[in-house]
Order: C-alpha cells, then sequence, then structure tokens
C-alpha cells in the first residue's frame, strides 16, 4: 500500500500498459477522509487539463433534441459542435432528394444513423445504410444520391469545416504562409 496525497492509503497498481487494464484497476474507487475519490492508472494527481481554444471539456447531446433543432432551423445541416480541431453536426436528406453539397476543404467522416442510398465519393459509389461509416478526404468531390429512405448522418469535419476556406481562396495549400 502507498500512501495518497491526501494521506489515505491507496493499494499500488502496475501494468503493463493502460490497454490491459481492467475496469476495476482503471477506476478504483477508495475511501479518504470520508469522501470518495477515483485512483488507480487515471488518477495522476495532476489537476485537470483546461479547455483548449475555450472549448468546454465535456459535452453530451441526444439525438433526438438534436434532430428537433435541425428540423427547426429549416437546414439540412445543424452543427452542434465547433472547435478549432473539429465541428460535428446531422445532416438529413429526405427520400428521393438531391444532396446540394459539393467538396469541402477538411477531411470529413460520415457515419449513418438511419436511412437507406448511396454515396459517390470520387469515382466510387457505395451503398450506405444505418451503421456505415465513410471518410472522404479534403476536396474530394462527393455526394448522397438514390435516396430510399430518410437518410440522418452525423458529420464529423477535422478541423473544423471551413478552417481551411481561406487558403482555397487564395490558391494555397493548406496552412501555406501568404505569398
Amino acid at each position: 500500500m502507498a500512501g495518497a496525497p491526501d494521506g489515505g492509503a491507496v493499494a499500488e497498481r502496475s501494468f503493463e500498459h493502460p490497454i490491459n487494464a481492467s475496469a476495476a484497476q482503471a477506476a478504483t474507487r477508495v475511501e479518504t477522509g470520508g469522501r470518495r475519490r477515483i485512483v488507480g492508472m487515471y488518477a495522476t494527481g495532476r489537476p485537470a487539463v483546461p479547455a483548449v481554444l475555450g472549448s468546454r471539456p465535456v459535452d453530451a447531446f441526444e439525438l433526438d433534441a438534436l434532430e428537433q433543432e435541425r428540423v427547426a432551423s429549416g437546414r439540412l445541416y445543424h452543427e452542434f459542435i465547433r472547435t478549432h480541431d473539429l465541428s460535428v453536426g446531422l445532416y438529413a436528406l429526405a427520400a428521393g432528394a438531391t444532396d446540394p453539397q459539393g467538396p469541402h476543404t477538411e477531411d470529413e467522416v460520415y457515419h449513418v444513423v438511419s436511412g437507406r442510398g448511396s454515396i459517390t465519393v470520387g469515382d466510387e459509389v457505395r451503398p450506405v445504410t444505418a451503421g456505415s461509416i465513410v471518410f472522404v478526404g479534403a476536396d474530394v468531390p462527393h455526394r448522397f444520391h438514390d435516396i430510399d429512405e430518410e437518410l440522418v448522418v452525423l458529420v464529423v469535419f477535422g478541423p473544423a469545416e471551413y478552417t481551411h476556406r481561406v487558403d482555397h481562396q487564395r490558391g494555397q495549400p493548406h496552412g501555406a504562409a501568404p505569398a
């Protein structure tokens, strides 16, 4: 047993690598001075890292509420997370709809939540249905089509959508210094 920083006893834990730790080892709770605290591989004794660029350290959303917000906005796409490094939104296309989007200046990942249709990325055509995950590289033409059932898609951009737009408008590669 080793002493905890606040004087309580903490059982020593050792692992070859965190991936090998059991859930019990990863989040062991101990009583110290009438308080419960988590120790183990995640208890480093360091204070929490402040949020980067003012982003919140954690947030949670419910799909039904996000869909209601999207519908109320009257838009096909509803962004609900935006930091410098990524943005996340919900995109929906009705059965038979035409996808109006064009290439984006950032990489993106689509996760089909519900519905059925197809996606063309570059020259490749693939069917998509609930559970499909599709990566699309920056600047690659793509669109959903042949939508048989309303598609509801979680979209993740990295970095945040339109972060590189200015570079492209100047005809410069991503992150290039002005000429």
